[in-house]
């Protein structure tokens, strides 16, 4: 059998839950997706930052192999450290069996990252970021229709950006009935731009694949705060002075953590995966613990490519539990940066020139399906987390002094990961690409 194309969408931003839980979103078209294909209820985000996700989307390890990390500028995070230049990635081994590699990306997915690495086309959009503004909806829709024309096999990857900040909801869907806050009206309307990038693709010979980076926060006044006409006239100022305020208490008090990259809570790690195509079983719910890491394995086993360039690699392919077979979990490792230190007792950073600050305390987390354990190895200071996911899903009760052995066992899994991990020799920008970051940066309100 000839293999098939893959269709990878990115949504920046979804959530779980809202794809799966919260019934008052309307989601026809993933829906009907999902009735076509396979969902994974579990899958665990590496972070809360988009750089450092699709690092490990498209190598398969986690952040400390494959080194895109972020660094602070003026108290906002942007990764600009490079991809691992040891490391192969999806892109590269698609192109190499003979697939047409493209990819339109948006936000912070700059070439800084080197994550172009294996593309053949590989746009940043500037202007029209979101689907629902400019010309990027007509654009993709027409490249699929080339695409679906074209002997040759492909592989597209497309970032999505209508969730992440300032939501965009069409005004159709700009109402009770399709969502609570403006974050489930903006996936509503959302998922009705979908259905025509999906009538474009034949399941026959194509894989297509709906994937979160990270969550996101919802409460009621951060979404207020994101409204687009504050963000664009007063909010970003709003936010910036906001942080400025209370940096000190972002990590005493969770109702200031809404952001992604500021916690690991599951309504930041816990994303949506959703596979549909060839070899897909249709109709099935997977509710087993996946990684971010596992994705790539899997998707190089569904195509019948050699794994070989992906021995040592974190990820482990779960086709065997498309298939029916045995497969068991394993613990899956998260990490995020964000403020001068993740420390109420703030660790100081040190400044580099530019005004850009080194990489500041890392929280890190361990997931299982039981438990997931959150903390910062650089500073015992600061008390560890523990949660029983099952009769805690909201993660309020923290168990670690009542359980340490627990703890203990979930730490030691990280330190098992750092010794087998290869060593990091990831870059750092160049001065030029540092003024780009910068430019960047400023043309999204953040400098």
């Amino acid at each position: 059998m000839e293999r098939p194309n893959v269709l990878f969408l990115l949504v920046d931003c979804l959530r779980a839950d809202v794809c799966y839980e919260v019934r008052r979103v309307k989601t026809p078209t993933l829906d009907k997706l999902c009735r076509q294909g396979s969902i994974f209820t579990h899958a665990i985000s590496v972070s809360g930052n988009t750089p450092v996700c699709l690092g490990s989307l498209f190598t398969g390890t986690y952040p400390f192999v494959h080194g895109i990390r972020p660094i602070s500028i003026n108290r906002f995070y942007l990764s600009t450290k490079k991809l691992n230049p040891n490391l192969s990635t999806l892109a590269e081994v698609l192109k190499e069996a003979g697939y047409r590699t493209s990819a339109t990306v948006t936000g912070p997915v700059l070439h800084v990252n080197d994550l172009h690495r294996g593309f053949q086309e590989y746009t940043h959009r500037e202007g029209e970021g979101t689907y629902l503004r400019g010309t990027f909806g007509p654009s993709l829709r027409k490249l699929l229709s080339e695409l679906r024309t074209s002997k040759q096999r492909w592989f597209l990857f497309a970032h999505l950006w209508e969730l992440h900040t300032p939501r965009q909801v069409l005004p159709a869907f700009n109402a009770p009935s399709y969502g609570l806050n403006r974050y489930e009206r903006a996936v509503s309307s959302l998922d009705s731009q979908l259905r025509a990038i999906l009538q474009e693709v034949d399941l026959k010979n194509t894989l297509v694949f709906i994937h979160g980076d990270h969550g996101e926060g919802t409460r009621s006044l951060f979404e207020f705060l994101l409204h687009p006409v504050l963000h664009d006239r007063i909010g970003i100022r709003v936010m910036r002075l906001f942080y400025g305020l209370f940096f000190k208490w972002i990590h005493r008090f969770r109702f200031l953590q809404n952001a992604h990259g500021l916690n690991l809570y599951d309504f930041v790690t816990r994303v949506p995966l959703i596979c549909a195509g060839p070899k897909i079983p249709p109709g099935r719910v997977f509710g087993n613990q996946v990684s971010q890491v596992d994705i790539l394995p899997t998707l190089i086993e569904l195509l019948g490519l050699s794994g070989g360039r992906f021995a040592s690699i974190h990820g482990r392919s779960f086709y065997p539990l498309i298939v029916g077979l045995p497969w068991k979990e394993s613990p899956a490792y998260m990490e995020a940066y964000s403020g001068r230190s993740v420390s109420s007792g703030f660790l100081p950073m040190k400044r580099l020139k530019g005004g850009v600050a080194s990489i500041p305390p890392a929280l890190v987390g361990i997931r299982t399906s039981r438990w997931k354990c959150i903390w910062v190895p650089e500073d015992p200071r600061i008390p560890t987390e523990l949660y029983r996911l099952e009769e805690d899903p909201l993660e309020r009760k923290n168990l670690a002094a009542m359980r340490p052995e627990v703890v203990a066992e979930l730490k030691n899994h990280l330190l098992r990961l750092e010794e087998e991990a290869q060593p990091e020799k990831s870059e750092q920008g160049s001065p030029e690409e540092e003024a780009l970051l910068k430019k960047h940066l400023r043309s999204l309100g953040y400098l």
